[in-house]
C-alpha cells in the first residue's frame, strides 16, 4: 500500500517597505439635522491624514513568476540538477502548494535587512492561519533563509524566511534550496553534515538535494500535523483570509494635540 502523500499550504508574502503621503481632509460645510435646519456650530479645522503605500524601492527584488515557479516547476526556469521543490520532497511523501502570493509591508529598515532576532516579531505581525507562512525579504543578516518548525501548541510557528541576498541577489537554483533546506525546519528536521543532504549544517550547496532514511519520517510526522491543520482542499483563500493589514489605512493627526 502506498504511503499518503501531505500537500501542504504555502502562503508566501513579498515582504516590501512602506511610505506615506500627507493628505488634508476638509470638514463638511454643515449638517442638517431631521428638521431640515442646518447647524449652526463652527466647523472644526481640517485634519491630515497619513496614508500608507507599499514601498518597491524597500524590500525583495522577487518577481511574482520567480515565487511561483519555486513551488511549482515553470519550464522558463533551470532547477539544480534539474530537480524542483517537489521532486526534492518526493521520498516523505510531501508537496508544497502555493494557494496565495502576497503583498506585505513593514518598515523599510526591516523589509532592507531582516535581523535573525526580528524574524519571529515579523512572523507574528503578517502570518496568516491554516498554512506555512514563507516571506521574501531582500537581506538576513548572516544568511540566506531562516526556518521555524511547525507547532499546533506555538505559535507563530511553521514559517520560513528566503533573502534576496544583495547586491546581486541569489540565483534562483540557489533560491531553491534554501527554500527547500528552510521547509526542511518547518517539517522538524536538524542540520546533518552531509554535503549532499538538503540539510546541511555549514549551508547548502547546489548538490544539496537529498534527504538520508532517518529523516523520512520526522519530516512525515510534521507533515501530517500542519495537514491536520489546514483547510480543505475547496477552501477559497482570499475569502477565507483576506489580505490582512497590520495597521489602519490612514492615521490622523489631531490639530492641537502633541
Amino acid at each position: 500500500m502506498p504511503e499518503p502523500e501531505y500537500a501542504l499550504n504555502v502562503i508566501a508574502h513579498r515582504v516590501f517597505g512602506r511610505r506615506f503621503d500627507t493628505v488634508e481632509i476638509e470638514s463638511s460645510a454643515g449638517s442638517s439635522n431631521d428638521f431640515g435646519v442646518q447647524s449652526l456650530s463652527p466647523l472644526p479645522p481640517p485634519r491630515r491624514a497619513f496614508r500608507r503605500f507599499i514601498d518597491p524601492e524597500h524590500g525583495t527584488r522577487r518577481s511574482e513568476d520567480e515565487i511561483r515557479a519555486l513551488f511549482d516547476r515553470d519550464p522558463a526556469f533551470e532547477y539544480p540538477e534539474g530537480r524542483s521543490l517537489t521532486d526534492i520532497f518526493q521520498p516523505a511523501g510531501v508537496r508544497f502548494r502555493l494557494v496565495s502570493l502576497r503583498e506585505a509591508m513593514i518598515d523599510s529598515h526591516v523589509a532592507d535587512l531582516t535581523r535573525q532576532s526580528m524574524l519571529r516579531e515579523v512572523a507574528a505581525v503578517l502570518s496568516e492561519p491554516g498554512a506555512i507562512n514563507v516571506f521574501f525579504v531582500r537581506d538576513i543578516n548572516g544568511a540566506h533563509g531562516a526556518g521555524d518548525f511547525y507547532s499546533p501548541v506555538r505559535s507563530p510557528s511553521g514559517f520560513a524566511f528566503i533573502a534576496d541576498r544583495p547586491p546581486h541577489g541569489a540565483s534562483f537554483k540557489r533560491s531553491l534550496v534554501t527554500l527547500a533546506h528552510e521547509l526542511g525546519h518547518v517539517l522538524g528536521l536538524p542540520h546533518m553534515p552531509s554535503d549532499e543532504n538538503v540539510m546541511r549544517n555549514e549551508g547548502t550547496t547546489l548538490a544539496s538535494l537529498i534527504f538520508e532514511p532517518p529523516q523520512i519520517p520526522i519530516a512525515r510526522h510534521r507533515a501530517a500535523l500542519v495537514a491536520a491543520a489546514q483547510p480543505t482542499d475547496t477552501v477559497d483563500w482570499e475569502s477565507l483570509f483576506p489580505r490582512r493589514r497590520s495597521e489602519r489605512d490612514w492615521f490622523f493627526e489631531v490639530p492641537g494635540r502633541a
